[in-house]
């Protein structure tokens, strides 16, 4: 079981990874699935089947048994007769799931890219422009860290390059840093934690 590893944030919630190296039924071994997951599961490309699989095996990690999930009218999971918040993320063939008992989460997992640099105009304010400079890993913490607001507000259209704004940090292995959200009368400042393993980094946030 290419269960990656699991991270504690706090008493009350965990982050668990997951590196896809099974083939779909490897995966589906063990699991309780219903006809809706599957006519879904059956009509979704090869990757996309292998990464709803490994959610759901993290799910089953969470909750110990079969967990289901929901979908809100914005795309936004959530559980399904069981308590707490979820935040799903994927890239490449490793997942992670965030967990949280009672508060609402926002979680992003990214592949180092340097195509971010081509897009960068997109999403960067000229103030995260002017500490990022050409730094990808800066680059890609600061996409990752708007991925992770994004999914914490839950109800889409927000404008990633005005409506979201990283402050400053300093750069290392982890750590964490504040971002803002500011659309219409919503307004939050959430801390955003952070890790970086390898080619890839970790984003999440909660309230």
């Amino acid at each position: 079981m290419p269960l990656s590893n699991i991270i504690y944030p706090n008493a009350n919630s965990k982050i668990v990874c997951w590196n896809i190296e099974e083939t779909r039924e490897e995966l589906e071994f063990g699991l309780a699935m219903d006809d809706n997951f599957l006519k879904k599961l059956d009509s979704c490309a090869k990757h996309r089947q292998l990464e709803l699989l490994a959610v759901r095996n993290v799910l089953k990690v969470l909750g110990g048994k079969y967990v289901k999930l929901g979908y809100d009218e914005f795309r936004k999971p959530y559980l399904l007769e069981s308590e707490g918040h979820i935040s799903i993320s994927h890239s490449k063939k490793k997942v992670a799931v965030f967990y949280h008992k009672d508060k609402q989460v926002g979680l992003d997992l990214e592949h180092i890219s340097p195509k971010l640099m081509r897009v960068r105009e997109k999403f960067c304010h000229e103030k995260e422009t002017a500490f990022c400079q050409e730094n990808l890993t800066y680059l890609c913490l600061v996409w990752s860290a708007k991925e992770s607001l994004y999914k914490f507000y839950g109800k889409k259209e927000l404008e990633f390059k005005e409506e979201m704004l990283i402050e400053k940090f300093q750069l290392s292995q982890k750590g964490h840093f504040w971002g803002n959200v500011q659309k219409g009368d919503f307004k939050a400042r959430l801390n955003i934690d952070y890790i970086i393993f390898g080619e890839y980094l970790l984003t999440f946030c909660s309230e």
